[in-house]
């Protein structure tokens, strides 16, 4: 499928047809590729999915926003998107690329999305995105269900995969008096801050967990 063929699939509008061309170009056909795209889209998805999940469960807490959102957005999740739009097949490879993986797949949505907000802007970013997430979230309960707090999933998610445990820091509180805490697991590390060191450990825990949970290799 050409570009402009998924332009129709999809019902997109681009002013800028150089922008599309360059989210469905992978890096194996040299520069200009998509992987700049690639970075902006994913920061976009995140915002994106992250304020409807707050204005649809306004009690839910972070754990359970953070852990949603990581489902949704993870490679694996992402990937099967991608297929179901019809992204992958839009996407250009060098000739010496015998398949679109999943990593590959993902990564062309989440160009696609980027290039979106810089031609359209967030609002018509937002409303596509949305749009194809819709049957998720009509799947969703009214209220989503209780989980354990992020510290025991992320403890639970490295003995599952035999890994050292997670290991806690405090570094310091803020001119807030917000605690500062480090979460180091798996060469990866993230800190959280909040009002107790409880919350911040919590946080760390749970953007640690979500890194994890959407790692897809390439």
């Amino acid at each position: 499928m050409t570009g402009l063929g998924l332009l129709k699939q999809l019902k997109l509008e681009f002013n800028d047809s150089a922008l599309l061309d360059r989210a469905l170009t992978h890096r194996s056909c040299g520069v200009p590729h998509n992987e700049r795209l690639e970075f902006l889209g994913d920061a976009v998805l995140q915002l994106i999915i992250s304020a409807w999940l707050c204005q649809h469960f306004a009690d839910a807490d972070e754990g359970h926003l953070s852990w949603v959102r990581a489902d949704w957005v993870s490679g694996v999740s992402l990937a099967a998107l991608s297929r179901q739009l019809g992204v992958d097949s839009a996407l250009r490879v060098e000739g010496s690329v015998q398949e679109i993986t999943d990593s590959m797949a993902a990564n062309a949505l989440e160009a696609l999305i980027g290039a979106m907000f810089l031609d359209g802007g967030l609002a018509y970013a937002s409303e596509q995105v949305q749009a194809w997430f819709a049957p998720q979230l009509a799947a969703l309960p009214p209220e989503l269900p209780l989980r354990k707090d992020a510290k025991s999933l992320l403890q639970e998610h490295q003995q599952s995969c035999a890994r050292p445990l997670p290991e806690y820091e405090l570094t310091g509180q803020d001119a807030h008096a917000h605690f500062r805490v480090r979460c180091r697991v798996a060469g990866e590390e993230a800190t959280g801050v909040a009002r107790t060191r409880r919350q911040a450990e919590q946080q760390a825990a749970a953007m640690l967990l979500e890194r994890l949970v959407a790692t897809v290799p390439p």
